[in-house]
Parts: structure tokens; sequence; C-alpha cells
């Protein structure tokens, strides 16, 4: 990096390189040493993160060692898209004895980083080695006469270009981009917006132009088989793991289909996906997902501040928060338990994650859930046990959720099978020019299959001819809300709750040969001929008979074209309702 002739700036550069190795080797792995190094000697670095790699101590040391050696004029500017991510940085930064002052509203910062808060004290700006605020909080007033040559912004990818673009119209001459463009893009709610290209973040936007990202490559969250799947589907195998199963164990209480197997699915065929508002539930989802939750609690090992329900839907968010203040047996996780939306958990992790998939629907609709990303991110917040619950033969329609459950059948993860199949990694996204989607082969694969009926079920005859019901339109936008309130928000009060929107072995074989698009035929097929000794108690409710496959809902709300045609470019609309006159862009 060019310094324009500045000594103190090329000396400080000079100790770094010598230096630089033998004194990060201990807190660094190889990986994110790369990612120090280059923010330190390049005018432009992109660092991809994936889960449980670290961004956080990376981004900090970063910091660290531009100010210590002198690499930049001061203040540097660090910033991120949300206010729970910047007070991290600054906790880590004032930890390492840096002056460091965070900008922003006073009730947006957490009481452990208030010490470092401005808070009108216009001297400590000018002395600050480093100044913490949100992307869009750098426009305040407060900066406007601050120009900052450096700037660092964590969690890029889930902030908008636009929002990206405040902090570096500051004077900014270098830039270090931290994100991860596997996980969740901005949420953008303007359709014109969505139709400009405004929901692609700046970091991804430079990845798409040829800048390419130093990865940090080992994860330090998860147990290694609940990272298996995730590294081999998204990241293409390079996603590592630095801990071993022994410091990861699943805890004790709850029946793991083997012994050291930390992901669970329970196959929930008989229970009803309910439309509701705009929003999706399913009563017996939510209290399968309770019982799960008692189960891993029973020893006492875990406590509600280690497990987090996780769901696609606000509706069902709702549905659980008011079922656990609803039911006296449930009383100690009125404080500390998570409940929250794919999208809201995103950067966080427990222990323990619970999943309530919500549909269940003849159609083999998904919804939100088809989503590449909203399902990295869901396999990724957990560190000892993973619990999915769901309806096999409406997940399976869809060719992700197919993979997993190949994956989760051949590893032995499924309630009440043994391992059956044999799963081969596949890398399931299409990188190439920017496209960051699902293999077109991946998906024309999971539509030529072919579902393979037992002999029970042809002798029996076909499926029932069901009411057809009223036809999905779109997901809700309130679905893809973040937690207001940050980690461990309190349950909604039952006034909010009222005037809130709870209306919102297999084996090889026979995965090679599924049919979406014959997803109507008996889902009782898989439940006959097994004994229900081969099944394990799975709660209450826990239902022997025949599994049925139910759906009811309200009537579709009705959007504007270009709405649709907004969220059918985001992969979020399966299917269009417009008028014979009503036209817009191509999909």
């Amino acid at each position: 990096m060019d310094f324009g002739g500045d000594q103190a700036k090329m000396q400080g550069l000079e100790d770094f390189h010598r230096e630089a190795r033998d004194r990060y080797v201990s807190s660094l792995n190889a990986s994110q040493f790369q990612a120090l190094f280059m923010a330190c000697t390049q005018r432009i670095t992109l660092i991809q993160g994936p889960p449980g790699t670290g961004k956080t101590t990376t981004a900090v040391q970063i910091v660290s060692a531009m100010v210590q050696y002198n690499l930049v004029d001061l203040p540097l500017l660090v910033t991120a898209d949300s206010n729970a991510a910047v007070d991290n940085l600054v906790r880590g930064i004032g930890k390492h004895g840096l002056h460091v002052v965070r900008v922003g509203r006073p009730e947006s910062i957490r009481d452990d980083v208030k010490q470092y808060a401005l808070d009108g004290r216009w001297k400590d700006l000018k002395k600050a080695e480093v100044v913490c605020a949100t992307c869009i909080g750098v426009s305040a007033t407060t900066l406007d006469k601050v120009r900052f040559g450096t700037v660092l912004i964590d969690e890029c990818t889930q902030a908008a270009e636009s929002a990206a673009l405040v902090p570096i119209a500051r004077g900014c001459q270098q830039v270090i981009l931290i994100g991860d463009q596997c996980q969740l893009p901005p949420t953008v709610l303007s359709d014109h917006a969505e139709n400009e290209g405004l929901g692609e973040s700046l970091f991804t936007r430079l990845v798409t132009q040829g800048v390419r990202p130093v990865l940090l490559d080992t994860q330090y969250r998860m147990h290694p088989l609940i990272c298996e799947f995730a590294s081999a589907a998204f990241y293409n195998g390079r996603l590592k793991t630095g801990i071993s199963h022994s410091h990861r164990k699943p805890p004790d209480g709850f029946p793991w289909p083997q012994r050291q197997m930390p992901v669970a699915f329970i196959n929930l065929e008989r229970s009803e996906e309910k439309r509701d508002g705009s929003s999706y539930i399913n009563q017996q989802e939510a209290d399968k997902a309770l019982w799960a939750l008692q189960e891993v609690c029973r020893s006492e090992e875990l406590g509600p501040d280690d497990v987090g329900i996780v769901t696609p839907y606000k509706g069902q968010v709702n549905l659980i928060k008011r079922i656990i203040r609803e039911r006296l047996s449930l009383q100690r996780f009125r404080t500390g338990l998570e409940v929250e939306s794919v999208d809201g958990f995103q950067g966080q992790e427990k222990e323990v994650i619970i999943f309530c998939a919500v549909r269940n629907n003849r159609e083999g609709k998904v919804g939100f859930l088809s989503d590449w990303r909203r399902l990295n991110v869901m396999l990724t917040r957990a560190k000892r046990g993973c619990i999915v619950i769901g309806s096999r033969l409406t997940l399976v329609s869809d060719p992700l959720w197919q993979q997993w459950l190949l994956w989760a059948a051949a590893r032995g993860a499924i309630c009440g099978e043994s391992p059956k199949g044999k799963w081969v990694p596949k890398y399931l996204v299409d990188d190439r020019d920017g496209m960051w989607t699902v293999k077109a082969s991946i998906i024309e694969d999971a539509s030529q299959a072919t579902i393979v009926v037992p002999m029970d079920s042809q002798i029996n005859g076909p499926a029932p001819v069901l009411k057809e019901e009223p036809e999905e339109v779109l997901d809700s936008w309130e679905d893809l809300g973040s937690p207001t309130n940050g980690p461990a928000s309190p349950l909604a009060s039952p006034q909010e709750l009222q005037e809130g929107a709870l209306g919102e072995n297999v084996d090889e074989s026979a995965i090679d040969n599924l049919d979406t698009s014959s997803a109507s035929m008996t889902r009782a097929a898989e439940e006959e001929g097994k004994s229900s000794s081969q099944r394990p108690y799975l709660g209450p409710d826990d239902d022997r008979e025949e599994d049925t496959m139910r759906c009811s809902g309200t009537p579709k709300p009705t959007r504007s074209p270009a709405r649709q045609f907004a969220l059918a470019n985001m992969g979020l609309l399966d299917d269009l309702d417009l008028d014979e006159q009503a036209t817009g862009p191509a999909i």
C-alpha cells in the first residue's frame, strides 16, 4: 500500500511485517492472520466470515494493529448494520486499551458499553483513536465535520448498498468489508428499490465484479456433524471445524436418534398448517417444539438462556410465546428463552436450537424455507444440538431440503429410523457471474425424481381427492423483521400479542426417486408397515395411527403486480396472481 511518503506509516508497516507473525500466532489461525495482513496492506479488503469463524475477533485485531502500528490516520471508523454488532465491536476494541468512542442514541447502546458512549463529551471525540457507529448513524450531525481515511464495516452483507456507502463517503481512502454472502441479504421493503437492485449488498456486488474475499475457513461454534452439511452445500467443503466432538457433546435429556448424534429430525406429518392473517402457524409443531424444549432442559444441564426456538414465520413466533405465557408448566421459560424468526436470529448462537418448519401442505410449498441462505442460517446457529421439526413429505419437495433429508437419513439423524442410504457431499450454490442461486442441476434432478409408493399403498388404492385450498400468494414481510430488543428479546405482552400479527429411510434409491409433483400421494405410506415399537416416544400427542395431512387457510391478500414481481425476483414468491391485463418485468 502506498503511504505517499509518510515516513511514520512506512516505518509502522515495516515493524508490522517483522513482528506480526510472532505476535499473532497464538491468537489467530492461518486464515484470520491472512485477513489481518491483507487488511493492513491493501486499500480494499473483503473478508468472508462463515458462521462461527471469528469475524468479530478478526475485526478487533485488525483495528488494534492499524492503530498500534500507526498505519492509518486517526480516528479510524468502525461500523456495522446493527447496534448489537457495533456494541460487540466496541467491547472488543475497548479491551485492547484503545481510546474508542461509541456514537449513537443512548437508548440504542447496551449497558455494558455505555462507558464508551459520547454522550455530549465532545472533547472525547477529538481524542478518539476509534469511532464506532451504525452505518446510518455515521450520518448524524455529531460527525459532520469529521473525516475518516480508513473505514471498517462489519455485517456488510446485511446492510443495503446505500447504507454501506454512508460511512465510505466520509473521506474514505482504505476500506475493509466483513460479511458473508452465503447468509441472509439486506431486507428491502420497497418494491421499487428492489427492482432497481438495492437488495444487493456492496460486499456481494464487489464479489460479483471479481474482488476475491479472504475466507475465514475454520469455525469454532458447531459440533462437527452440525457443520458438515452446511460446509459441503454452501461453502463447497472449504469450511473446516476447529473444535472436537468431545467439546460439543449433545446435552442429556432429549432422546437423540443416536448416541453422540447432535442433530434430530422429528417427522410430524399429522399437523395442520394454517394461514392466519399474513403469516402461518402450526399448532402441533409448536406443541412438539415446547415438548423438545422441556426434554432438553430436563437434566438441568441447560437452562432457558441456552436454548433458542427458531421458525420462519412471525405468526408461529407469537403462537409459541402465547403458549408459554398461558401454560403453568412452562413458567420457567417465560424469561431467558429466545423465540425468534430465522432472520432475527442471524448472528446469534445457542447451545441448542429447536426449529419449527411450520409448512405442511399437499402442494409441497415451503415458502421462505426455499431460500438457501435462510437454510444456512438456520442450520448454523446451534453449538451442541439442532432439533428440526417438520413434515418430511412437504420439505422433501424442495431441492435443498431434499438434500438435507438425504444427509439426515444417511447419518441416522431421523428419529425412529436407523441410518439408511448414502450421502455424497454436493456444492448446491451456483456462484458463477454473481448468480448466487441453487444450481439448476439440483433443481432439475429434484423435479425429475419419482415417488416410490409402497405396495400397501397401491393395494389400498390412490389417495383420496381433497378439496383444493386457496393458492398461496406470498410470505409476509413481517417475517423478515429483526428483533428490536437484541438478544434474549422479552416475550410479548398479552396486549402486544392481541394487537400484533398472530395471523401471521429413506434409502438412497427412495430419495433418488422422489417426485415433488406427486406430493399429494398418500403420506401414510411411510408409517404403514412399521410397528409402534420401532418409533421412540416423541412427547405428548404422539399419534401412532395413520398420519393425515391437512391444510387450511384464510383467503389470500391482494398484492400489486409490481410487488409480486419483486418478490419473485427474490425467490420469495411461488406463484403469480395477476389480472390478464397485468404486465411486468420478465422473471
